[in-house]
């Protein structure tokens, strides 16, 4: 009897370890319905054995961005300065950057862009068409559930930009430390 104990432990802990390095794929629909928005505004997941649950991405998970009608994009930021592109200290673009992805309303044709998370630490997201961000068309992944740094302070920074400029210049082709390569 012992044995068997032993070896259902031992096959539950190693079936759990091995699910939780199973990517997973999210799905974000950006301007869905002509909305400002992204369809979830966070990516997560829970785990429901927990206590409470915390709301997160796993390293390695792909996120997929489902674009439709209009002309939208999925840029980096930081909580700071959410409706900018995330740079570094010598003013370069060192974030994530969609590019503008135009839908034909009339004639939509599916543009998705994919990309693998390579930490667990809280990732910003804006899109920069002009006057979006500040409506609030923000994204975030892993952000914190409680503290000063949640989703929803995040929001209201982004609401309480001014001006609405758009921020063109395209320095996508980066290697990023936190985001893996478009994966389309």
């Amino acid at each position: 009897m012992k044995l068997f104990l032993y070896a259902y432990t031992g096959l539950a802990v190693f079936s759990s370890a091995f699910a939780a390095v199973v990517p997973k794929t999210h799905l974000v629909n950006v301007g869905p319905n002509g909305q400002l928005v992204y369809d979830p505004p966070l990516s997560m997941f829970y785990f429901p054995d927990v206590p409470h649950p915390r709301q997160f991405t796993n390293k390695g998970d792909v996120v997929k961005f489902i674009f439709h009608p209009k002309n939208h994009t999925v840029t980096e930021s930081s909580f700071d300065s959410p409706c900018s592109k995330l740079r570094d200290s010598h003013g370069r673009n060192i974030g994530f950057d969609s590019g503008f992805q135009p839908v034909d309303p009339i004639h939509p044709v599916e543009k998705i862009v994919s990309v693998r998370v390579l930490t667990k630490d809280p990732l910003w997201f804006y899109c920069r068409q002009t006057g979006h961000c500040s409506k609030g068309m923000v994204f975030a992944i892993n952000p914190p559930t409680k503290g000063a740094h949640t989703f929803g302070a995040f929001k209201k920074k982004a609401l309480a930009t001014a001006g609405g400029k758009r921020d063109d210049d395209e320095d996508t082709d980066l290697e990023l430390p936190h985001l893996g390569p478009h994966i389309d």
